[in-house]
């Protein structure tokens, strides 16, 4: 079911998708349309912390009655020369409920070992904020997106009298001489989002009963990690349908609110690895929890008290004196918070490089102050879209040219990543400051080392 939020031209305001968001809600239990998951690739620029922002709340409030909500992280990763940057993860990407889905390039080819995360793909954390009466920032830093998708270069459907093809003919595809059956192809993490959004759909189908807490863990627990790029960036991973939808036919159908903390989870136990196109693909075996990495078996044999409507995955943690513990009301002693989070070496969490603690890795280097990073890219202010007409200006141009163009595929580029990859992750294995940790009462490692008397950055409640 198509729902128009946006006009010929990819343009469209808060209003048109809250009134299609409002609609879905309305026509939440008509068993004609029978509505399960929301696919939103579009958004915004995210300035409001999302307790605030409109498009969360309506999400929000979709996603506590059942139906699963999947958004486009966005595709502002670089600036115009290309430098990587953190920080920009579009609304509603940014709302804690929703799977965000940020973009790989595959580089053409079947095999995974040479998939890299998208250049553009925006990159966390979250930087919608609230200001208080003391005019103090507090920063949502939610870790985002929670996995990764194929969104570079991908071929679909084409609309009739397409303006962006008229601009750009080198898109269309040319596979048919009837309009309604034309192809073309498009480059982004609005491309990426759809192929999550029909993985949902299949494992709904293989598990009607799904909530979407469990249907959200779930995909990031069988996601594999991609090799040397971190959690900023890939989520808990790239994307694997085949151990999803494997995982949601071995989940129990009779799971309820009434289900206690500790039962069985699982009516089968399905194996915790994949082997698609003569790869094995190993599960990440856990899940992004706004402001940590959390994991162990025991999230999918066990039922968590967190996968219940009305409940956020980062129920399962609460914060103690600057410091993420589980909530044994909400979660198994088999849960486990990840003590620092790292850049992956493509196999396991426990494997690989540790950057910071308290959850959220800033860079592959050390985060000096609130917007610089060493080595490895800028993390955006916020403020910066709209008080700043250049940069605006830039970061929508940026965009476009993701949409049309993508990423390069050839040969030699592929290439090129994966030695830049290995460099890179030798290079923070032997950096002096690579276990350097913030801590700090109500401070997440987001704060300036020194924090100004403006401006510091602070974990927001959950809900």
């Amino acid at each position: 079911m198509n729902l128009r939020a946006l006009n010929a031209q990819g343009i469209g305001t808060v209003s048109t998708v809250l009134a299609a968001l409002d609609w879905v809600y309305a026509n939440r239990a008509n068993a004609t349309y029978n509505i399960r998951v929301v696919n939103l690739s579009l958004g915004g620029a995210a300035v409001d912390t999302y307790a605030n922002d409109p498009l969360c709340q309506a999400i929000r409030q979709l996603v506590n009655i059942g139906i699963v909500v999947v958004a486009s992280a966005g595709n502002r990763g670089k600036d115009s020369n290309g430098s990587k940057i953190y920080g920009l993860i579009n609304s509603p990407g940014n709302e804690p409920s929703v799977v965000t889905v940020g973009a790989i390039n595959t580089f053409g080819t079947d095999a995974r070992y040479d998939d890299a995360v998208a250049t553009y793909s925006s990159r966390g954390p979250t930087r919608s904020h609230r200001t208080d009466a003391g005019g103090v920032k507090h920063y949502d830093n939610l870790m985002k997106p929670d996995l990764v998708a194929p969104g570079n270069r991908l071929v679909s459907a084409q609309a009739p009298n397409n303006n962006l093809i008229a601009q750009n003919p080198a898109l269309d595809m040319n596979v048919s001489s009837d309009p309604t059956q034309e192809q073309m192809m498009l480059s982004g993490t609005s491309m990426a989002t759809p192929v999550v959004t029909g993985t949902v759909a299949l494992m709904l189908q293989a598990n009607p009963s799904l909530t979407p807490n469990i249907v959200k863990m779930s995909l990031m627990f069988t996601a594999q990690q991609v090799a040397n790029f971190n959690h900023l960036e890939q989520g808990a991973g790239r994307l694997n349908t085949e151990g999803a939808v494997r995982l949601a036919k071995a989940i129990r159908t009779d799971l309820s609110s009434a289900t206690p903390l500790g039962a069985n989870l699982l009516a089968s136990s399905p194996a915790t690895s994949s082997f698609v196109n003569g790869e094995i693909l190993r599960w990440s075996g856990g899940m992004i929890a706004d402001h940590t990495f959390i994991y162990g078996s025991e999230l999918v044999t066990k039922y968590q008290r967190f996968y219940d409507l009305g409940r956020l995955l980062a129920d399962a943690t609460l914060e103690s004196n600057g410091v993420l513990i589980s909530d044994q009301t909400m979660v198994t002693d088999g849960v486990l918070i990840s003590d620092g989070v790292l850049i992956s070496d493509g196999v396991l969490i426990s494997d690989g490089t540790q950057i910071l603690s308290y959850g959220v890795l800033i860079s592959d280097g050390v985060l000096i102050s609130d917007g610089v990073l060493i080595s490895d890219g800028v993390l955006i202010s916020d403020g910066v879209l709209i008080s700043d007409a250049n940069q605006a200006a830039m970061f929508a141009n940026v965009s476009y040219n993701a949409l049309r163009y993508g990423d390069d595929t050839s040969p030699t580029t592929a290439a090129a990543a994966l030695k830049r990859s290995a460099d890179r992750l030798a290079r923070n294995a032997n950096h002096p400051n690579r276990a350097r940790f913030f801590d700090g009462a109500n401070e997440s490692i987001l704060s300036s080392v020194k924090p100004s008397s403006v401006e510091r950055s602070e974990t927001n409640p959950k809900h």
